[in-house]
């Protein structure tokens, strides 16, 4: 099994019974049994499958449902040198990045992304820092607000790209169609060829 981070995942576990009255759940995966404490009412129907996190003191702290009822973990497809995690609907194998639990019928958007090397002035990495940000996590969650991603459970992404909401998205694509105005100006002011034919006493 491959881990992304310190917290356990024990995947395939069913939910077999909620206490409301001691606020606690009750599930089972490949014969073992666990429990969970609730903080608010267990909205998942009994027989539910999903993924179980636990923190690295060993207590579980999420339950999460597989979008995807038929869906279940394959360790045996695991490719470890890639970091990608084995997964079986029905009799069907197949294998996403580590840390994703693939969607609806194992859909899932590959990474396809490109790299792009940026320099980044001080002033940006200032501003960051004064609003306890990081700089890559401002510029990808502008990315996404601009080109309007959503990263859904229904069809998670690999790249893990996703929106911040909808006024964003609104301000992303706001930014850009003044950028491009702007743009458009400054190239339109610095090329020598367009300064000479509206006047002709330039060159």
């Amino acid at each position: 099994m491959i881990e992304t981070n310190p917290i356990l995942s024990v995947f395939d576990a069913i939910l077999v019974e909620v206490d409301e009255v001691a606020g606690r759940a009750y599930f089972v995966s490949n014969n073992l049994d666990f429990q969970m404490g609730l903080s608010a009412p267990m909205y998942w129907d009994l027989g539910t499958i999903g993924v179980l996190r636990f923190n690295d003191e060993g207590s579980c702290i999420l339950f999460s449902a597989y979008p995807d009822q038929r869906l279940r973990r394959a360790p045996a497809r695991d490719d470890v040198k890639h970091r990608r995690w084995g997964w079986m609907i029905d009799d069907h194998t197949f294998s996403v990045r580590a840390g994703i639990i693939p969607g609806l019928a194992g859909s899932v958007v590959r990474d396809e992304c490109q790299p792009l090397e940026v320099l980044i002035p001080p002033e940006f990495v200032d501003l960051c820092e004064a609003h306890d940000l990081e700089p890559l996590a401002v510029l990808r969650g502008f990315i996404a607000d601009l080109c309007q991603i959503t990263d859904s459970r229904r069809c998670p992404r690999e790249d893990r790209y996703c929106s911040s909401g909808s006024d964003e998205r609104f301000l992303a694509r706001e930014y850009i169609r003044c950028a491009h105005r702007w743009f458009q100006v400054s190239q339109d002011l610095s090329e020598p060829d367009s300064m000479a034919s509206e006047h002709p006493h330039y060159g």
